[in-house]
Formats: structure tokens, C-alpha cells, sequence
């Protein structure tokens, strides 16, 4: 089953998807301050991804793939010209970080939020904000963000992202990616990899 819009009404179980897709992630771990807890995922997902997705849901671009479990894959996008979050969002982030993490993590997502966007391009272009595969070897990230990479060929539109874990960086690649900028954050953080791809021809 190929990719489709998600509505309101998916958004918990995609938040799930997400906090799965995460739960060893670099980036996640260092903001949260917590990489053991048994509530870890069920955490995330309410502090970080519930309202990345409903900001993603209001912008029109937000992805999944249904799988037998809630969603093998999900994404959150923001068109050229349409900043990712704005003040609207930032109650939800600050609330859900604060209650489920804690102060100190609320610091270090106001650290993420100001290197990433010192360092954000300036060109127009598609932005990839989360893409996370719940499961693992069938291909879901790439089909779950195929259809936009797409349209983006067809319409001669770059697309950038920020990956917070190495291992992704040969995926994003193949894909037609390239490195534009690394950055770790803070002093005891992870390295953020900022990618840049360009339209490829289309036939």
C-alpha cells in the first residue's frame, strides 16, 4: 500500500509509529535525557511527535503508510514558503516537553531549534521534517516520502533535511542527497547533518 494523507483522527497511532521509528535515535535520546526508561516511546510521542504531526497536518504535507500495526512509515513535510512550526506551535512543544521530560530538555530542544535554523537554507525548497520507518526492511521510509520527492522532479523543487543519526546518512544519499552542512549540538550532543538534494531530470 502506497502512501497517503494522514487526518486527525491518525494521528495518535502515527505519533506510535514514530516513537518506534525513534526509539534508538541520537538526536531523541539527548533531547529527552533519557535513553532507558520504559516509558521512553510512549514519552516521545507525546512531547515530540504528537505536535510535529499536528503542525505537519496543518500544513498539508503529512504522510503514512498503513501497516499491520498502526504505520510502518510516517512523514511530515512543509512546502516551500511555509515556515515548519511558528509561535502557534510552540505551547505544545514547550508543555509536552516540560511534562514528560522535564526543564533541562526543554533547554536543549530551544538549542536545536536555534542551530537548525541559523543553518536553514534560505533557497525555496521543500523541507523534510521527520520521516521514521516503524518497520524495518521493506522499504517504507522510501515509499513513504517517494510521492513528494516526486512531485518536487516534476516541479523542479529542491528538498532539505536535518538527519540526527549517521547511520541514515547513505539512505538519504542514494536517494539523492548530499551533505550540506554537519553541526553537533551542544557540548555533549549528537552530530546533526544538514542534506540538500537536488530535482533530478524527469523523462
Amino acid at each position: 500500500m502506497g502512501a497517503r494523507h494522514l487526518l486527525a483522527a491518525d494521528l495518535p497511532a502515527a505519533a506510535a509509529a514514530l516513537a518506534r521509528a525513534f526509539a534508538d535515535d541520537p538526536m531523541l535520546t539527548w533531547l529527552s535525557g533519557d535513553a532507558e526508561s520504559p516509558g521512553r516511546r510512549e514519552d516521545a510521542a507525546q512531547a515530540f511527535f504528537a505536535p510535529s504531526l499536528a503542525a505537519g497536518l496543518r500544513r498539508g504535507h503529512t504522510y503514512g503508510i498503513a501497516g499491520e500495526d498502526g504505520f510502518d512509515a510516517v512523514s511530515v513535510w512543509s512546502p516551500p514558503d511555509v515556515p515548519m512550526l511558528d509561535d502557534a506551535d510552540t505551547p505544545a512543544f514547550a508543555d509536552g516537553f516540560d511534562t514528560h521530560f522535564g526543564a533541562d530538555s526543554l533547554g536543549r530542544l530551544i538549542e536545536l531549534g536555534a542551530v537548525t535554523g541559523e543553518l536553514h537554507p534560505t533557497e525555496p525548497h521543500f523541507y523534510l521534517f521527520i520521516v521514521g520507518a516503524a518497520v524495518h526492511g521493506r522499504g517504507a521510509g522510501a515509499q513513504v516520502i517517494g510521492p513528494t520527492l516526486e512531485r518536487c522532479d516534476l516541479e523542479g523543487m529542491p528538498v532539505y533535511l536535518e538527519s540526527s543519526n549517521p547511520r541514515n546518512i547513505a539512505f538519504y544519499e542514494r536517494l539523492g542527497f548530499s551533505s550540506r552542512w554537519e553541526q553537533r549540538i551542544g557540548d555533549d550532543g549528537p552530530l546533526l547533518t544538514g542534506m540538500w538534494r537536488d530535482p533530478r531530470p524527469v523523462d
